[in-house]
């Protein structure tokens, strides 16, 4: 079982690593669109990882490494999340009367 979940993490890290490559292919854009998706897996793969409590060195870097890679799909999805303010909020209104026509 935890075999299995490591090799489950390790594609989910890779997932998460795959967009910040700066390339154009298909293949590695794929990785763009499941963010919400790929968030639940990395936080089920650290919380089922969790639960028999290993405190080996190995297991601690592969569980700092799922919150990293949690922690850098919710920044990328954030912005598209109502707990932001879109950018038109955030511009400085003018005291311009609209103009009569």
């Amino acid at each position: 079982m935890e075999e299995m979940l490591a090799a489950v993490g390790w594609l989910l890290v890779v997932a998460t690593a795959m967009p910040v490559l700066r390339r154009q292919s298909w293949w590695i854009r794929v990785f763009d669109f499941p963010r919400l998706q790929i968030s639940a897996g990395l936080l089920l793969v650290a919380v089922l990882h969790g639960v028999p409590v290993e405190h080996s060195t190995a297991a601690h870097a592969f569980r700092a490494l799922l919150a990293v890679c949690l922690a850098l799909q919710i920044w990328r999805m954030l912005p598209y999340t109502p707990l932001t303010r879109s950018p038109s909020s955030t511009h400085a209104r003018s005291d311009c009367k609209p103009r009569a026509e």
